[in-house]
């Protein structure tokens, strides 16, 4: 019950940290128009979307809640497994990569889906 309660505590941190530099990085470089986060460049480039589509707050927020899905995830499942710090830290990070391409994957096909590819 303690894992559960540690990850949801470090999902809302997580998120709202993550949703609050993006919000601080669009203010920041408002005159430039690139504070895109990196995400949602990785997204672009990789699906072909089209970025004035895509750089808004709906889509930063899910970025920013899959960040802290992953994060959240990573650190319940690697605590859960074991106690040893090193096999935490193995652990963690494989699923943290695997959970960083899969998610992003469903979601960049997703977007196309939904008509944010260039056209």
């Amino acid at each position: 019950m303690g894992n559960i309660i540690l990850g949801a505590i470090v999902f809302v941190v997580t998120f709202l940290g993550r949703f609050a530099i993006y919000k601080a990085g669009k203010k920041k470089d408002k005159k430039k128009k690139s504070g895109v986060a990196t995400e949602i460049m990785y997204l672009v480039n990789r699906f072909r979307l089209d970025i004035k589509k895509t750089d808004c707050e709906h889509i930063a927020a899910i970025v920013s809640l899959v960040d802290g899905i992953i994060i959240a995830g990573a650190l319940v499942l690697a605590i859960s497994i074991t106690e040893n710090i090193f096999w935490e830290l193995v652990v963690g990070l494989i699923t943290v990569i695997v959970l960083i391409i899969s998610i992003n994957e469903i979601f960049g096909r997703i977007l196309l889906k939904r008509g944010y590819g260039k056209k």
